[in-house]
């Protein structure tokens, strides 16, 4: 098809407050007719919608300006907030192999400290609007307007599936959601 496609890893720096975090993220750098690209599916609802140039431009997706900018080795996701801008991860140069992903993947997903173990989590893009649940707090962003709620327990299941179209069984137990009201 003439694309040559290299799988990186990343550091996500969102809400990362200066500390530097593990290489817990995948992203897909693609040449095609000699431009790169960043191409990326799983960052949730702060992240791309399409791919982006990497190249400095600054490109509106649904309502968030981009920009993939140059530190040093690294490539720089950043998003634009209230006239600054913001760094969502940071593209490493090294090779990455499978095992690579499969520790980032088991980190994520068990450790205790890992965002995904302590908050429920579910984001979903439909056309202009960005969904976001974090434990009981749902949102709705439409360009720079922001509408928050919180739910409750019996809303969360018909959430998950109307708004996330989720398969979520009856009865079924959210252990992060749990271990955040303990807190």
């Amino acid at each position: 098809m003439g694309f040559e496609i290299e799988t990186c890893e990343a550091r996500v720096r969102l809400n990362a407050s200066g500390s530097i975090r593990p290489r817990t993220h995948m992203v897909l750098t693609v040449l095609c007719n000699d431009r790169q690209w960043l191409a990326d599916v799983g960052f949730g609802g702060d992240g791309l919608v399409e791919p982006i140039a990497v190249d400095s431009t600054c490109v509106e997706q649904a309502g968030v300006v981009y920009r993939v900018m140059p530190e040093q080795s690294l490539r720089v996701l950043q998003r634009q907030v209230r006239g600054g801008w913001e760094d969502l991860y940071a593209v490493l140069p090294d090779s990455v192999f499978a095992i690579d992903f499969e520790c980032g993947n088991w980190y994520t997903s068990t450790h205790p400290t890992s965002p995904f173990v302590q908050t429920l989590t579910a984001q979903r893009i439909v056309g202009d609007s960005r969904h976001v649940l974090r434990n009981l707090t749902y949102s709705v962003q439409r360009g720079q307007e922001v509408m928050t709620r919180e739910i409750t327990r019996g809303e969360l299941i018909p959430l998950l599936r109307d708004t996330f179209d989720l398969d979520v069984p009856d009865g079924a137990q959210f252990h992060a959601l749990d271990a955040s009201t303990r807190k």
